[in-house]
């Protein structure tokens, strides 16, 4: 019984450990996926719209609609 304990008790720490290794990976994701949203929305503000999209309003349907 107390064998069955100690794996018990190995296996939660084990998988505590590998929870907050996931979770360090999300977290360094995220601040990945938020200076990448930073990053397009200035380029975004750098890039010119094209002439197609200046001439047309953007609730207009297209003309195969």
């Amino acid at each position: 019984m107390e064998n069955r304990l100690f794996e018990i008790e190995k296996r939660i720490i084990y998988l505590e450990r590998y929870i907050e290794d996931l979770n360090n990976v999300v977290i360094e994701q995220q601040q990945i996926i938020d200076r990448l949203k930073k990053h397009l929305s200035h380029l975004e503000g750098k890039i010119p719209l094209s002439p197609l999209e200046e001439d047309r309003p953007h609730c207009e349907k297209p003309p195969h609609y």
